[in-house]
């Protein structure tokens, strides 16, 4: 099990190698128009750090519609240094629900294509357990999901949840909390725990593991 944070511009001041996790996961860029300013310079630190690393992608950023493949590609060709060295991510909450899972569907094989590496969907519990997502579940699950007695907390091995997984047998990452507080840094982070291993998260940068080989917390 690895343990993961993920940071935005909010964190801006932020001192990657001090931070007590495994894995650092980096918004870079939302919609077809914004890109984070610090990330290509914190994804060079955390490769730097030996830790590992994830670029995610913000949907329907500022409420604005754009077609799936034009925000896959807005993405993809901003890190695009960064193919093979990073797992893609698409957060897909706030008015990205308001979207089709066919547009969800376009990104994610867009960005599997573009990139050759095995992309992972972010969305909340209850969002996930409101409609079908069986068109995804070829894909990786980061869910989210906050109990009260997480938050606050610190690193959780094997933190709680209450939610199913809609569409997926299990999820391959859990967003436990949304303020969290490790060792490096004075404020609050997201923290998640990925069930699986260095090597597991090194082979869906290859696109050569199965995601059901790592699923996680079943209800």
């Amino acid at each position: 099990m690895l343990r993961a944070v993920d940071i935005s511009s909010h964190q801006a001041g932020i001192y990657i190698p001090g931070l007590d996790c495994d894995v650092v996961i980096i918004k870079a860029t939302g919609g077809t128009g914004y890109m984070n300013p610090y990330w290509r310079e914190w994804a060079d630190a955390v490769l730097g750090s030996g830790k590992l690393l994830g670029l995610y992608h913000y949907a329907m950023e500022w409420g604005d519609y754009n077609d799936s493949l034009a925000e896959a590609d807005y993405f993809c060709d901003e890190i695009g240094d960064f193919f093979g060295r990073c797992v893609p991510i698409l957060d897909f909450e706030a008015d990205a629900q308001s979207l089709p899972v066919s547009w969800a569907l376009k990104w994610m094989e867009r960005v599997g294509g573009r990139t050759g590496s095995t992309p992972m969907f972010y969305a909340y519990a209850s969002y996930l357990n409101s409609r079908s997502h069986a068109e995804l579940t070829r894909w990786p699950l980061w869910m989210a999901s906050y109990l009260n007695k997480y938050q606050g907390a610190g690193w959780v091995d094997n933190p709680d949840n209450i939610w199913p997984t809609g569409d997926w047998p299990g999820m391959t990452m859990y967003q436990y909390t949304s303020s969290g507080y490790i060792g490096g840094y004075d404020g609050p982070l997201d923290l998640s725990v990925f069930y699986g291993e260095r090597g597991d998260w090194e082979a869906l940068i290859r696109d050569d593991l199965d995601p059901a080989e790592i699923w996680g917390y079943k209800l």
